[in-house]
């Protein structure tokens, strides 16, 4: 029996109206088109920030990094949590679908009036190194926030639902947008452009998406987007422990950088920097598989059916992991040299520190998407924490040493105490033995020998992975 957590019930009638196993298509499938969504969207990111690199000067793009970076966060916190919110909820009950976006959508557009008014009274605060015309141009872009709201949290009822291929079309197009903007700047000639134009003609961009979004997303929800303020509570009661838990993972997975940003060369950094980014090779599969396992676990009306569901999606998520690890640690001597030159050959020990890390990162994200999806995320929360004072206490010890490998030693324990962390509120959760989520069955090794990415069936939860 999984033990309390948030679990809306459901009106009479809708349990039959929820999505059925029959009207998805297969996890395998699912799995497949958003690591597929993932990669072109990282291969887009490193398009698109080799045009900036090349259309505004150093001093342009540090800029243009300050006119971003505070709009942007702060376009995070407006959320409020809701995009886990609206893929757990619709999940749950999908005839409610429509009254739950409504009602997010006012929560959170509520709240961005606040953060814009702040932001603008703060800016020149926050940005008090920078000149006038920077300070504006963030305070421009803090128009993004409501913005950047209505897309981010529109989507999510389509994750929650199974319309995994809507969901993955639609969160691509900002991605689009963003290139589209520079290449638009990068060929009209006339010099560089101003930084503040550029994140201004975005922002335009994404305000005539968001209302063809929240068009098209009511065309597949084929509901009504009615605000039900009753409904408020419960999304909040789920989202503000899921907007909170980002802060502890940010830092948990930026902590080291920072520091050694602060205490070590610049060279060190860059050596550190190149290794990070070797070590993440696997996150777009690991993120795909959480992304997908989340509102098929959160759907489940039996207790014992979701538990097992859980379990088995855990294990063969960290089978999934090792499989991947080993492969990444075998290339790591010969790739990262090969890939980032060989200026970067004394980056290879921190690599293969790092990407043990990313493994046990990568099972964490998986562990985090299926306690959501147990209606656990306050969870999710307190393991980062615990999993981030491992990492603080590690990087002071490591810290003095200088050696970028030892320091990366505390990212391992980091990653790995949050995981053990999450093993414990799954226990928790479902009631199930420890070795229910981590000890491998044959059917997992089938799944995972059988096809990378895997499936996993919906109904009945027993049986093989095919």
């Amino acid at each position: 029996m999984t033990g309390a957590g948030v679990r809306p019930e459901r009106r009479a009638g809708s349990a039959a109206a929820a999505t059925s196993p029959a009207s998805r298509p297969s996890f395998r499938h699912d799995f497949a088109s958003t690591t597929a969504t993932n990669l072109f969207i990282s291969l887009v990111n490193v398009v698109t920030g080799v045009l900036v690199a090349r259309l505004l000067n150093p001093a342009g793009r540090g800029e243009l990094a300050a006119i971003l970076n505070w709009p942007t966060f702060l376009g995070m916190l407006t959320t409020l949590g809701m995009t886990e919110a609206l893929v757990f909820y619709p999940a749950r009950q999908r005839t409610r679908a429509g009254r739950y976006l409504g009602t997010g959508l006012v929560v959170s557009l509520s709240a961005s009036a606040g953060f814009v008014a702040v932001g603008w009274v703060l800016m020149p605060v926050l940005l008090a190194a920078q000149d006038a015309s920077v300070v504006a141009g963030a305070r421009w872009y803090l128009l993004q926030v409501p913005v950047a709201a209505v897309i981010g949290l529109v989507i999510g009822p389509l994750r929650g639902i199974g319309d995994v291929r809507a969901w993955n079309v639609l969160r691509s197009v900002p991605t689009l947008l963003w290139l589209g903007t520079l290449v638009v700047f990068a060929t009209r000639g006339g010099g560089r452009p101003e930084p503040a134009t550029v994140a201004i003609s975005f922002v335009a961009a994404r305000a005539v998406l968001a209302p063809v979004a929240v068009l098209f997303v009511r065309r597949r929800l084929r509901q009504p987007l009615r605000p039900d303020l009753s409904l408020a509570p419960s999304l909040l009661r789920f989202g503000l422990p899921s907007a909170l838990a980002a802060l502890p993972t940010t830092l948990n997975v930026r902590l080291d950088q920072l520091l050694i940003a602060a205490f070590l060369p610049p060279g060190d950094l860059g050596l550190y920097a190149v290794a990070v980014s070797w070590s993440t090779l696997s996150s777009p599969v690991m993120a795909a598989f959480g992304n997908v396992l989340f509102p098929r676990v959160a759907e489940h009306d039996d207790d014992e059916a979701r538990a097992a569901l859980a379990a088995r999606g855990v294990r063969t998520a960290i089978m999934l992991s090792v499989v991947l690890t080993t492969v990444a640690l075998l290339l790591t001597p010969i790739g990262l040299p090969l890939l980032f030159g060989h200026r970067f050959d004394v980056a290879v020990p921190t690599a293969l520190v790092l990407t043990v890390a990313g493994a046990a990162f990568g099972v964490t994200s998986v562990q985090q998407e299926v306690l959501r999806g147990l209606g656990r995320p306050a969870a999710v929360l307190w393991s980062q924490l615990a999993g981030l004072a491992v990492t603080v206490a590690g990087l002071a010890v490591t810290m003095p040493t200088g050696g970028l490998a030892w320091i990366a030693m505390a990212s391992v324990a980091g990653y790995g105490s949050a995981a053990l962390a999450l093993l414990v509120n799954l226990v928790r959760a479902t009631g199930l033995p420890a070795g229910a989520f981590v000890l491998p069955r044959p059917e997992d090794l089938h799944a995972v020998r059988a096809a990378l990415p895997t499936s996993i069936r919906r109904r009945p939860v027993r049986g093989p992975l095919p």
